[in-house]
């Protein structure tokens, strides 16, 4: 038919015909043409769910080669996405100013890239939202509120326009569930940045948000792959906000023997053993860690299992790990926390002179920013010591040895021993271990009230922690009312150790009993 035609165009001699034909031939192929390259495609294949996995094995130079093949066979946004991924766990990791610095310019860049691509795709909003949510979450570790503001606010407006039009796309549930939990649980500092562009916070239904759809993707051929991203996510964020025991179990049996194979789970399950009181099970799990050739170093696993050693006052290898943490990590964070446990065990060994010496590399090194480093810092420019008794209590009490704690603690008989500035301390330490042991409730109360009558020093964390406890009891008894007095008592003090965590986690029992 096509011939039949060009020869009878050419019979006529019609130039013009001609061209025009020729024009409308184009024109039925131009369709065709634009989609394979005017917008490339989002392709979740087998190549990049490897990928994914990699990644979140933290093996990220497989993950780095597979991208790179992926690039010479098509041009993927998912690669762009992926890669992201690869910055933001190193720099979430390993806590590196110079490689965040360094990376950051990449951040428009790879936004730009992904505009180029099918704007028909559930991926197209929803990997821009995500490099967004990201960059957020990694500018919170180096303090920059505003940027990370403006970041949050553009991945919440495009994930709920991802949501309305992709309603099945269960990603779109990961990330809104994060931003929700996120706005919550803004400091009072900066609340006014959620008000100014019109976000809302719910710390309880992100947290159900995503154990929901935990469930969901577990037999989902098509988004199964997530499921280590969201257990972490969901174990990580439910410890930060809420305090209950049986939910960390039932995350600790989701993961499983997965530890063993995977160092995030890894690390995620050595925490959740930790919250339900079982140090020796966090430090078996930490010492299964699964030794990967082609992942990135994790060296702050080196100092969570030197503070497990430490717990149960095994000074030997908690110096051990101690070290070696020194020794490698190239970050800021946890640097005075560090010499803060030397200097302690050497304390308990009595070893002044080496206690002296750390003193003063926690006052040197490291920075000021999370709360461990700025109360080592405060303890070492104070340099007064804890009661040893008191230390060696707290120590047992974080690892979840109570009896052993409560055994410490009955060796102070006489109140006059201790200084005054130590009694809150005792008290709180008294109502924390009767708590645990299932003891008199009307005695636990009686304890932290004590802790709070007896502050004396308003940087000490132990009566404001003492309110939130007080204000749990009764939230666990039913009494809304007397518990939100104590949540709000609570966050009405400031200026005191561990402030941030302490005000989000009242913060977070208002919104469970609904004021």
């Amino acid at each position: 038919m096509l011939i039949f035609l060009k020869v009878k165009y050419k019979i006529k001699t019609s130039f013009n015909c001609h061209l025009f034909l020729s024009m409308r031939k184009i024109s039925i192929f131009l369709p065709i043409l634009f989609s394979n390259f005017l917008f490339a495609s989002f392709d979740m294949n087998e190549r990049m769910k490897k990928s994914y996995l990699h990644i979140m094995n933290l093996e990220f130079a497989q993950a780095q080669h597979i991208i790179n093949k992926e690039k010479e066979f098509k041009n993927n946004g998912i690669t762009v996405l992926h890669e992201n991924y690869i910055d933001f766990l190193t720099i979430i990791i390993n806590e590196e100013k110079s490689y965040f610095l360094d990376k950051e310019k990449l951040k428009l860049t790879r936004i730009n890239q992904l505009k180029s691509y099918d704007p028909n795709s559930p991926f197209y909003l929803f990997a821009q939202a995500e490099i967004h949510l990201q960059w957020a979450i990694a500018r919170l570790k180096f303090e920059q509120y505003i940027t990370a503001g403006y970041e949050i606010n553009k991945a919440y407006s495009l994930l709920k326009k991802n949501q309305e039009s992709f309603p099945e796309f269960k990603l779109n549930k990961k990330s809104l569930a994060v931003l929700k939990i996120l706005i919550g649980t803004i400091p009072s500092d900066f609340a006014w940045i959620p008000k100014l562009i019109g976000m809302h916070g719910n710390v309880q239904e992100g947290l159900r948000d995503l154990r929901d759809l935990s469930s969901l993707v577990k037999n989902d051929i098509q988004f199964n792959i997530y499921d280590i991203e969201i257990i972490f996510l969901s174990a990580f964020l439910e410890m930060s906000m809420q305090n209950n025991s049986s939910t960390y179990i039932d995350i600790l049996n989701q993961i499983g023997d997965r530890y063993k194979t995977n160092i995030l789970l890894n690390f995620t399950a050595s925490r959740l053993a930790s919250k339900i009181g079982k140090n020796d099970l966090a430090i078996k799990i930490l010492l299964d860690q699964p030794v990967l050739k082609e992942s990135i170093p994790f060296y702050y696993m080196d100092y969570v299992l030197a503070m497990k050693f430490l717990y149960k006052l095994n000074y030997k290898n908690a110096k051990f790990y101690f070290k070696k943490f020194l020794a490698n990590y190239k970050g800021l964070n946890y640097i005075k926390s560090t010499y803060h446990k030397l200097a302690l065990i050497s304390y308990l060994e009595k070893e002044e002179y080496k206690m002296r010496q750390y003193y003063d590399k926690v006052i040197k090194f490291g920075v000021r920013v999370i709360d461990e480093d700025k109360k080592s810092d405060k303890e070492a420019k104070k340099n007064s010591m804890p009661n040893k008794i008191l230390l060696k209590v707290r120590l047992l009490y974080d690892g979840g040895y109570y009896d052993l704690a409560e055994e410490q603690l009955n060796l102070i008989s006489d109140l006059n021993s201790i200084k005054a500035i130590d009694l809150s301390e005792y008290y709180y330490r008294k109502g924390q271990i009767s708590s645990l042991l299932n003891q008199s409730k009307i005695n636990t109360l009686k304890f932290f009230r004590k802790s709070f009558v007896n502050i004396n020093s308003s940087t000490k964390h132990f009566g404001p922690n003492s309110l939130l406890n007080i204000a749990l009891i009764y939230e666990d008894q039913n009494q809304k009312d007397s518990s939100q007095v104590y949540y709000k008592k609570c966050l009405n003090l400031s200026g005191f150790d561990y402030q941030r965590g302490i005000h989000r986690k009242a913060k977070a029992g208002l919104n469970r009993i609904g004021y």
